[in-house]
């Protein structure tokens, strides 16, 4: 019969052997309901500052009103569970994308109604609530991705009334305040994602021009400035917006040609390059967009039929489970025994080494 020593030796070093450095879990949670955005719309962009999610622009019902681009900003307080009224983009757009640079968001481009597709770029501090004009982007268009990667702002795809989608990437630099036309994405699109994760931009989804939808997943590397493909989603979907949490990218809802708005949500492992369904949405919907706050995704708005808007949002808590890699264990890393012992927390990573004992 073996010890109680023993036993408990063979347990540590079994969950020594799940736990492997910068090894990313596919993981499971819950969706909950959040207070709703004061105002319902789809087609948005948000983005993140100091644990805040701002939800910028989009289309109101328009179902009741002839001119539905908006330039309302409202601002989420995960930690309250309430929104805020901020002072409200100078232009009025939807589809635009939006990223976020040293605490100070950027509205990029977008869709007003009246031309082909804006240049526009406005610069939200939410430090003194204001709006400043910057340096337009070279290409119209709206429905594009938008991602900040070491400092820069890419902006990738999107749609030009008079060329149809675009596979166009340029680059921003707030520093100087001036744009740069990168390599272009190998597939046109326009209604795509774009996310940021270790270093590279990441271009999900879209659509080619109103027909075919994407399920293409592209990576882009800015020091070769190339592109790679990647695994694709497991369903095609005109997705505007992705979130990262966890070191790996989350694509909830959207919409496809055979199904509809969809209220499934899948996630990208980049280090195996696989994706996982995990629990879906309560309410299916495309033109929506994600962020991240708090450790949970949250999606904002969207609508069903282009004409309603949404105000709902939801957000996604993924469950307990191993440390993603071992800068996150508990005591600041690996930690080393000679001797079997019991521990309590899954954060505890752990080196065992088997004294025989």
């Amino acid at each position: 019969m073996k010890s109680a020593g023993t036993i408990i030796s063979v347990i540590i070093l079994l969950f020594t052997a799940a736990v492997k450095d910068d090894e990313v879990f596919a993981q499971t949670g819950t969706w909950t309901i959040k207070t709703s955005m004061p105002t319902p719309r789809s087609h948005l962009a948000v983005g993140e500052v100091n644990g805040v999610l701002y939800a910028v622009g989009g289309m109101k019902d328009r179902s009741c009103c002839p001119y539905p681009f908006i330039a309302t900003v409202e601002a989420y307080d995960g930690m309250t569970d309430t929104w805020t009224s901020k002072a409200s983009m100078p232009t009025p757009r939807a589809d635009l994308g939006l990223g976020v640079i040293n605490g100070v968001l950027y509205a990029v481009g977008g869709n007003n109604g009246d031309n082909a597709g804006l240049t526009t770029v406005e610069a939200y501090d939410p430090a003194s609530d204001t709006w400043t004009t910057k340096a337009s982007m070279p290409t119209s268009r709206y429905g594009l991705g938008v991602a900040v990667v070491n400092g820069l702002l890419y902006a990738v795809g999107g749609h030009n009334t008079n060329i149809g989608s675009l596979g166009t990437v340029e680059a921003y630099d707030p520093v100087s305040d001036t744009w740069t036309t990168k390599a272009s994405m190998p597939t046109p699109r326009n209604r795509l994602a774009a996310v940021s994760i270790g270093g590279f931009l990441y271009a999900l989804g879209g659509q080619l021009d109103g027909s075919t939808i994407y399920s293409t997943v592209e990576a882009y590397d800015p020091v070769t400035d190339t592109w790679t493909m990647k695994a694709p989603m497991t369903i095609a979907r005109q997705l505007e917006g992705a979130g990262v949490l966890n070191n790996q990218i989350y694509a909830a809802g959207g919409q496809n040609n055979g199904s509809g708005p969809l209220a499934t949500v899948e996630v990208y492992n980049p280090l195996t390059d696989t994706w996982t369904a995990i629990a879906p949405m309560s309410t299916a919907r495309y033109g929506l967009s994600l962020g991240v706050i708090d450790g949970a995704l949250y999606a904002i708005g969207g609508t069903t039929d282009d004409l309603g808007a949404f105000s709902i949002v939801e957000a996604f808590t993924p469950a307990v489970g191993p440390p993603i890699n071992k800068t996150e264990c508990k005591n600041g890393g690996w930690q080393t025994f000679n001797t079997p012992r019991t521990f309590q927390n899954q954060a505890d990573c752990i080196k065992f080494v088997n004294t025989g004992k």
